[in-house]
């Protein structure tokens, strides 16, 4: 009996100090974050208050259907116009929808079509009871097909969070489909270390999933994705807080975690490279999801350009939302005059005379 006690004493001796190894290390995950201080938070919504921008909700603009690969039913708005001469395609990230891209919609001029998909189960698409990235992947194929029949104009693919990394995948499996990409607080691999690739995706299932089933709740990691308090209220009042902004837990829990996805996801991002493939990260300084500084750090391996932008995760909603669609309109511009230079070398070298 006594050997019993002391052998069930080490056993749990053993398995407290592995869980405590496993939590110290879990937190390095999280390692350079920084956290908005009062007189941050305080400025931004004194931001927020001056600003003259006031979106028309998502559902102002054109909607159109198209049936995926699955044979499911996806939403697109848009904005065309006749005198468009690029496409400019945004998809949006975990929990969310076409509604991300409410400001992007009222910011950009009108020589740009304008196209925000929702993925299978998100907002106003087909519903389904689960999916994974490669489900969101095969959605934003789809819409790129339907995009292509609608217009031939080159395309720029502006995305947001996961939805960043659907997009990489999509430029890597399907490519090339972009112009060029805009990552905004993009996800990005994680370099696990053996005890991560171990233990993240066994406890995942048990401690991420139950999370995602309560959905975005503003005393939750949704309620530090923005910098601006007021502007993470109204958002989670119209649309985050709703049922279709739950995720699924294949994607976060289950897809995501795994040691595997890591290492094709950060092959997807080389591929970029391999292949010219112009590419910008815009990184929040109070990223609460992704850390920046592991966003830095793959954008240098790409050699992406990369801008800052004082914001929370929802750069694009967030208190700076008008600076980063400036900046990345500028970005997508001299990309264009670039692409019409080496165009009219080209002509011009070829001329007859």
């Amino acid at each position: 009996m006594r050997n019993r006690t002391k052998i069930f004493a080490m056993s749990a001796g053993v398995l407290f100090l592995m869980l405590a190894a496993a939590s110290y290390d879990l937190y390095g995950l999280q390692a350079g974050m920084e956290i908005a201080g009062p007189e941050q938070r305080m400025n931004a919504e004194k931001l927020v208050a001056e600003k003259s921008v006031n979106p028309k909700k998502i559902s102002h603009y054109t909607k159109f259907k198209i049936e995926n690969e699955d044979g499911l039913e996806l939403t697109v708005y848009a904005r065309e116009s006749p005198d468009a001469t690029s496409n400019i395609v945004m998809f949006h990230g975990a929990a969310s929808g076409a509604w991300a891209w409410e400001y992007y919609f009222e910011l950009f001029p009108e020589h740009f079509n304008l196209y925000a998909p929702s993925w299978r189960g998100h907002f106003d698409s087909e519903d389904v009871s689960d999916a994974n990235s490669l489900d969101y992947v095969h959605d934003q194929w789809s819409v790129m097909q339907s995009v292509q029949q609608r217009n031939r104009l080159p395309a720029h693919a502006i995305a947001h969070s996961y939805g960043a990394a659907t997009t990489v995948f999509l430029e890597a499996w399907c490519g090339p489909v972009f112009e060029s990409l805009h990552l905004i607080a993009p996800v990005v691999p994680l370099d696990y270390t053996p005890l991560q690739a171990l233990v993240i995706p066994v406890i995942a299932q048990y401690f991420i999933e139950p999370s995602i089933a309560e959905g975005n709740k503003m005393d939750g990691i949704y309620g530090g994705m923005f910098l601006s308090q007021e502007r993470m209220t109204a958002y989670h009042s119209r649309y985050a807080g709703q049922r279709y902004s739950i995720e699924k837990p294949s994607l976060i829990a289950r897809d995501g975690v795994k040691p595997i996805w890591q290492d094709t996801l950060m092959q997807a991002y080389k591929y970029l490279k391999g292949h010219n493939v112009p590419v910008s990260f815009y990184l929040a300084r109070y990223d609460n999801v992704v850390v920046p500084e592991r966003q830095r750090h793959i954008a240098g391996v790409i050699s992406a350009n990369v801008e800052i932008v004082e914001s929370g995760h929802y750069i694009q909603l967030d208190v700076n939302a008008e600076k980063s669609a400036a900046i990345i309109l500028k970005n997508i511009k001299s990309l264009e005059y670039i692409a019409r230079k080496a165009s009219l070398r080209v002509n011009s070298d070829n001329a007859e005379f």
